[in-house]
């Protein structure tokens, strides 16, 4: 059955796929901009629990490790920060002009 407004083949409807994929692509260049920054402010404490805990010989490792969790964190916060924001402004503007 075809569904106006239903994307074939998906659970969602168009306004989601589309709020989706917006978040998706502002979380990708959020990421881009803010993992160099954030890596570089928590870098020397992670590099320094490292080598008090474990070694040094671990740390150059964990330093790739840290780039990567920095990199998923952001996106991950990024994408959630940005769908809620968009679904909730809708909501607003819903409810102001709906009545």
């Amino acid at each position: 059955m075809n569904v106006p407004g239903q994307n074939k083949g998906a659970n969602e409807t168009t306004y989601m796929a589309a709020v989706r994929w917006f978040s998706y692509t502002v979380a990708f260049v959020v990421t881009l901009l803010g993992t160099g920054p954030f890596y570089n402010l928590t870098i020397w404490f992670i590099h320094d629990y490292v080598v008090h805990q474990y070694g040094y010989w671990i740390s150059t490792p964990i330093q790739l490790v840290w780039m990567v969790v920095s990199g998923v964190l952001i996106f991950t916060f990024s994408v959630a920060t940005v769908s809620t924001g968009i679904i909730t402004a809708a909501t607003v503007l819903l409810l102001r002009f709906a009545t």
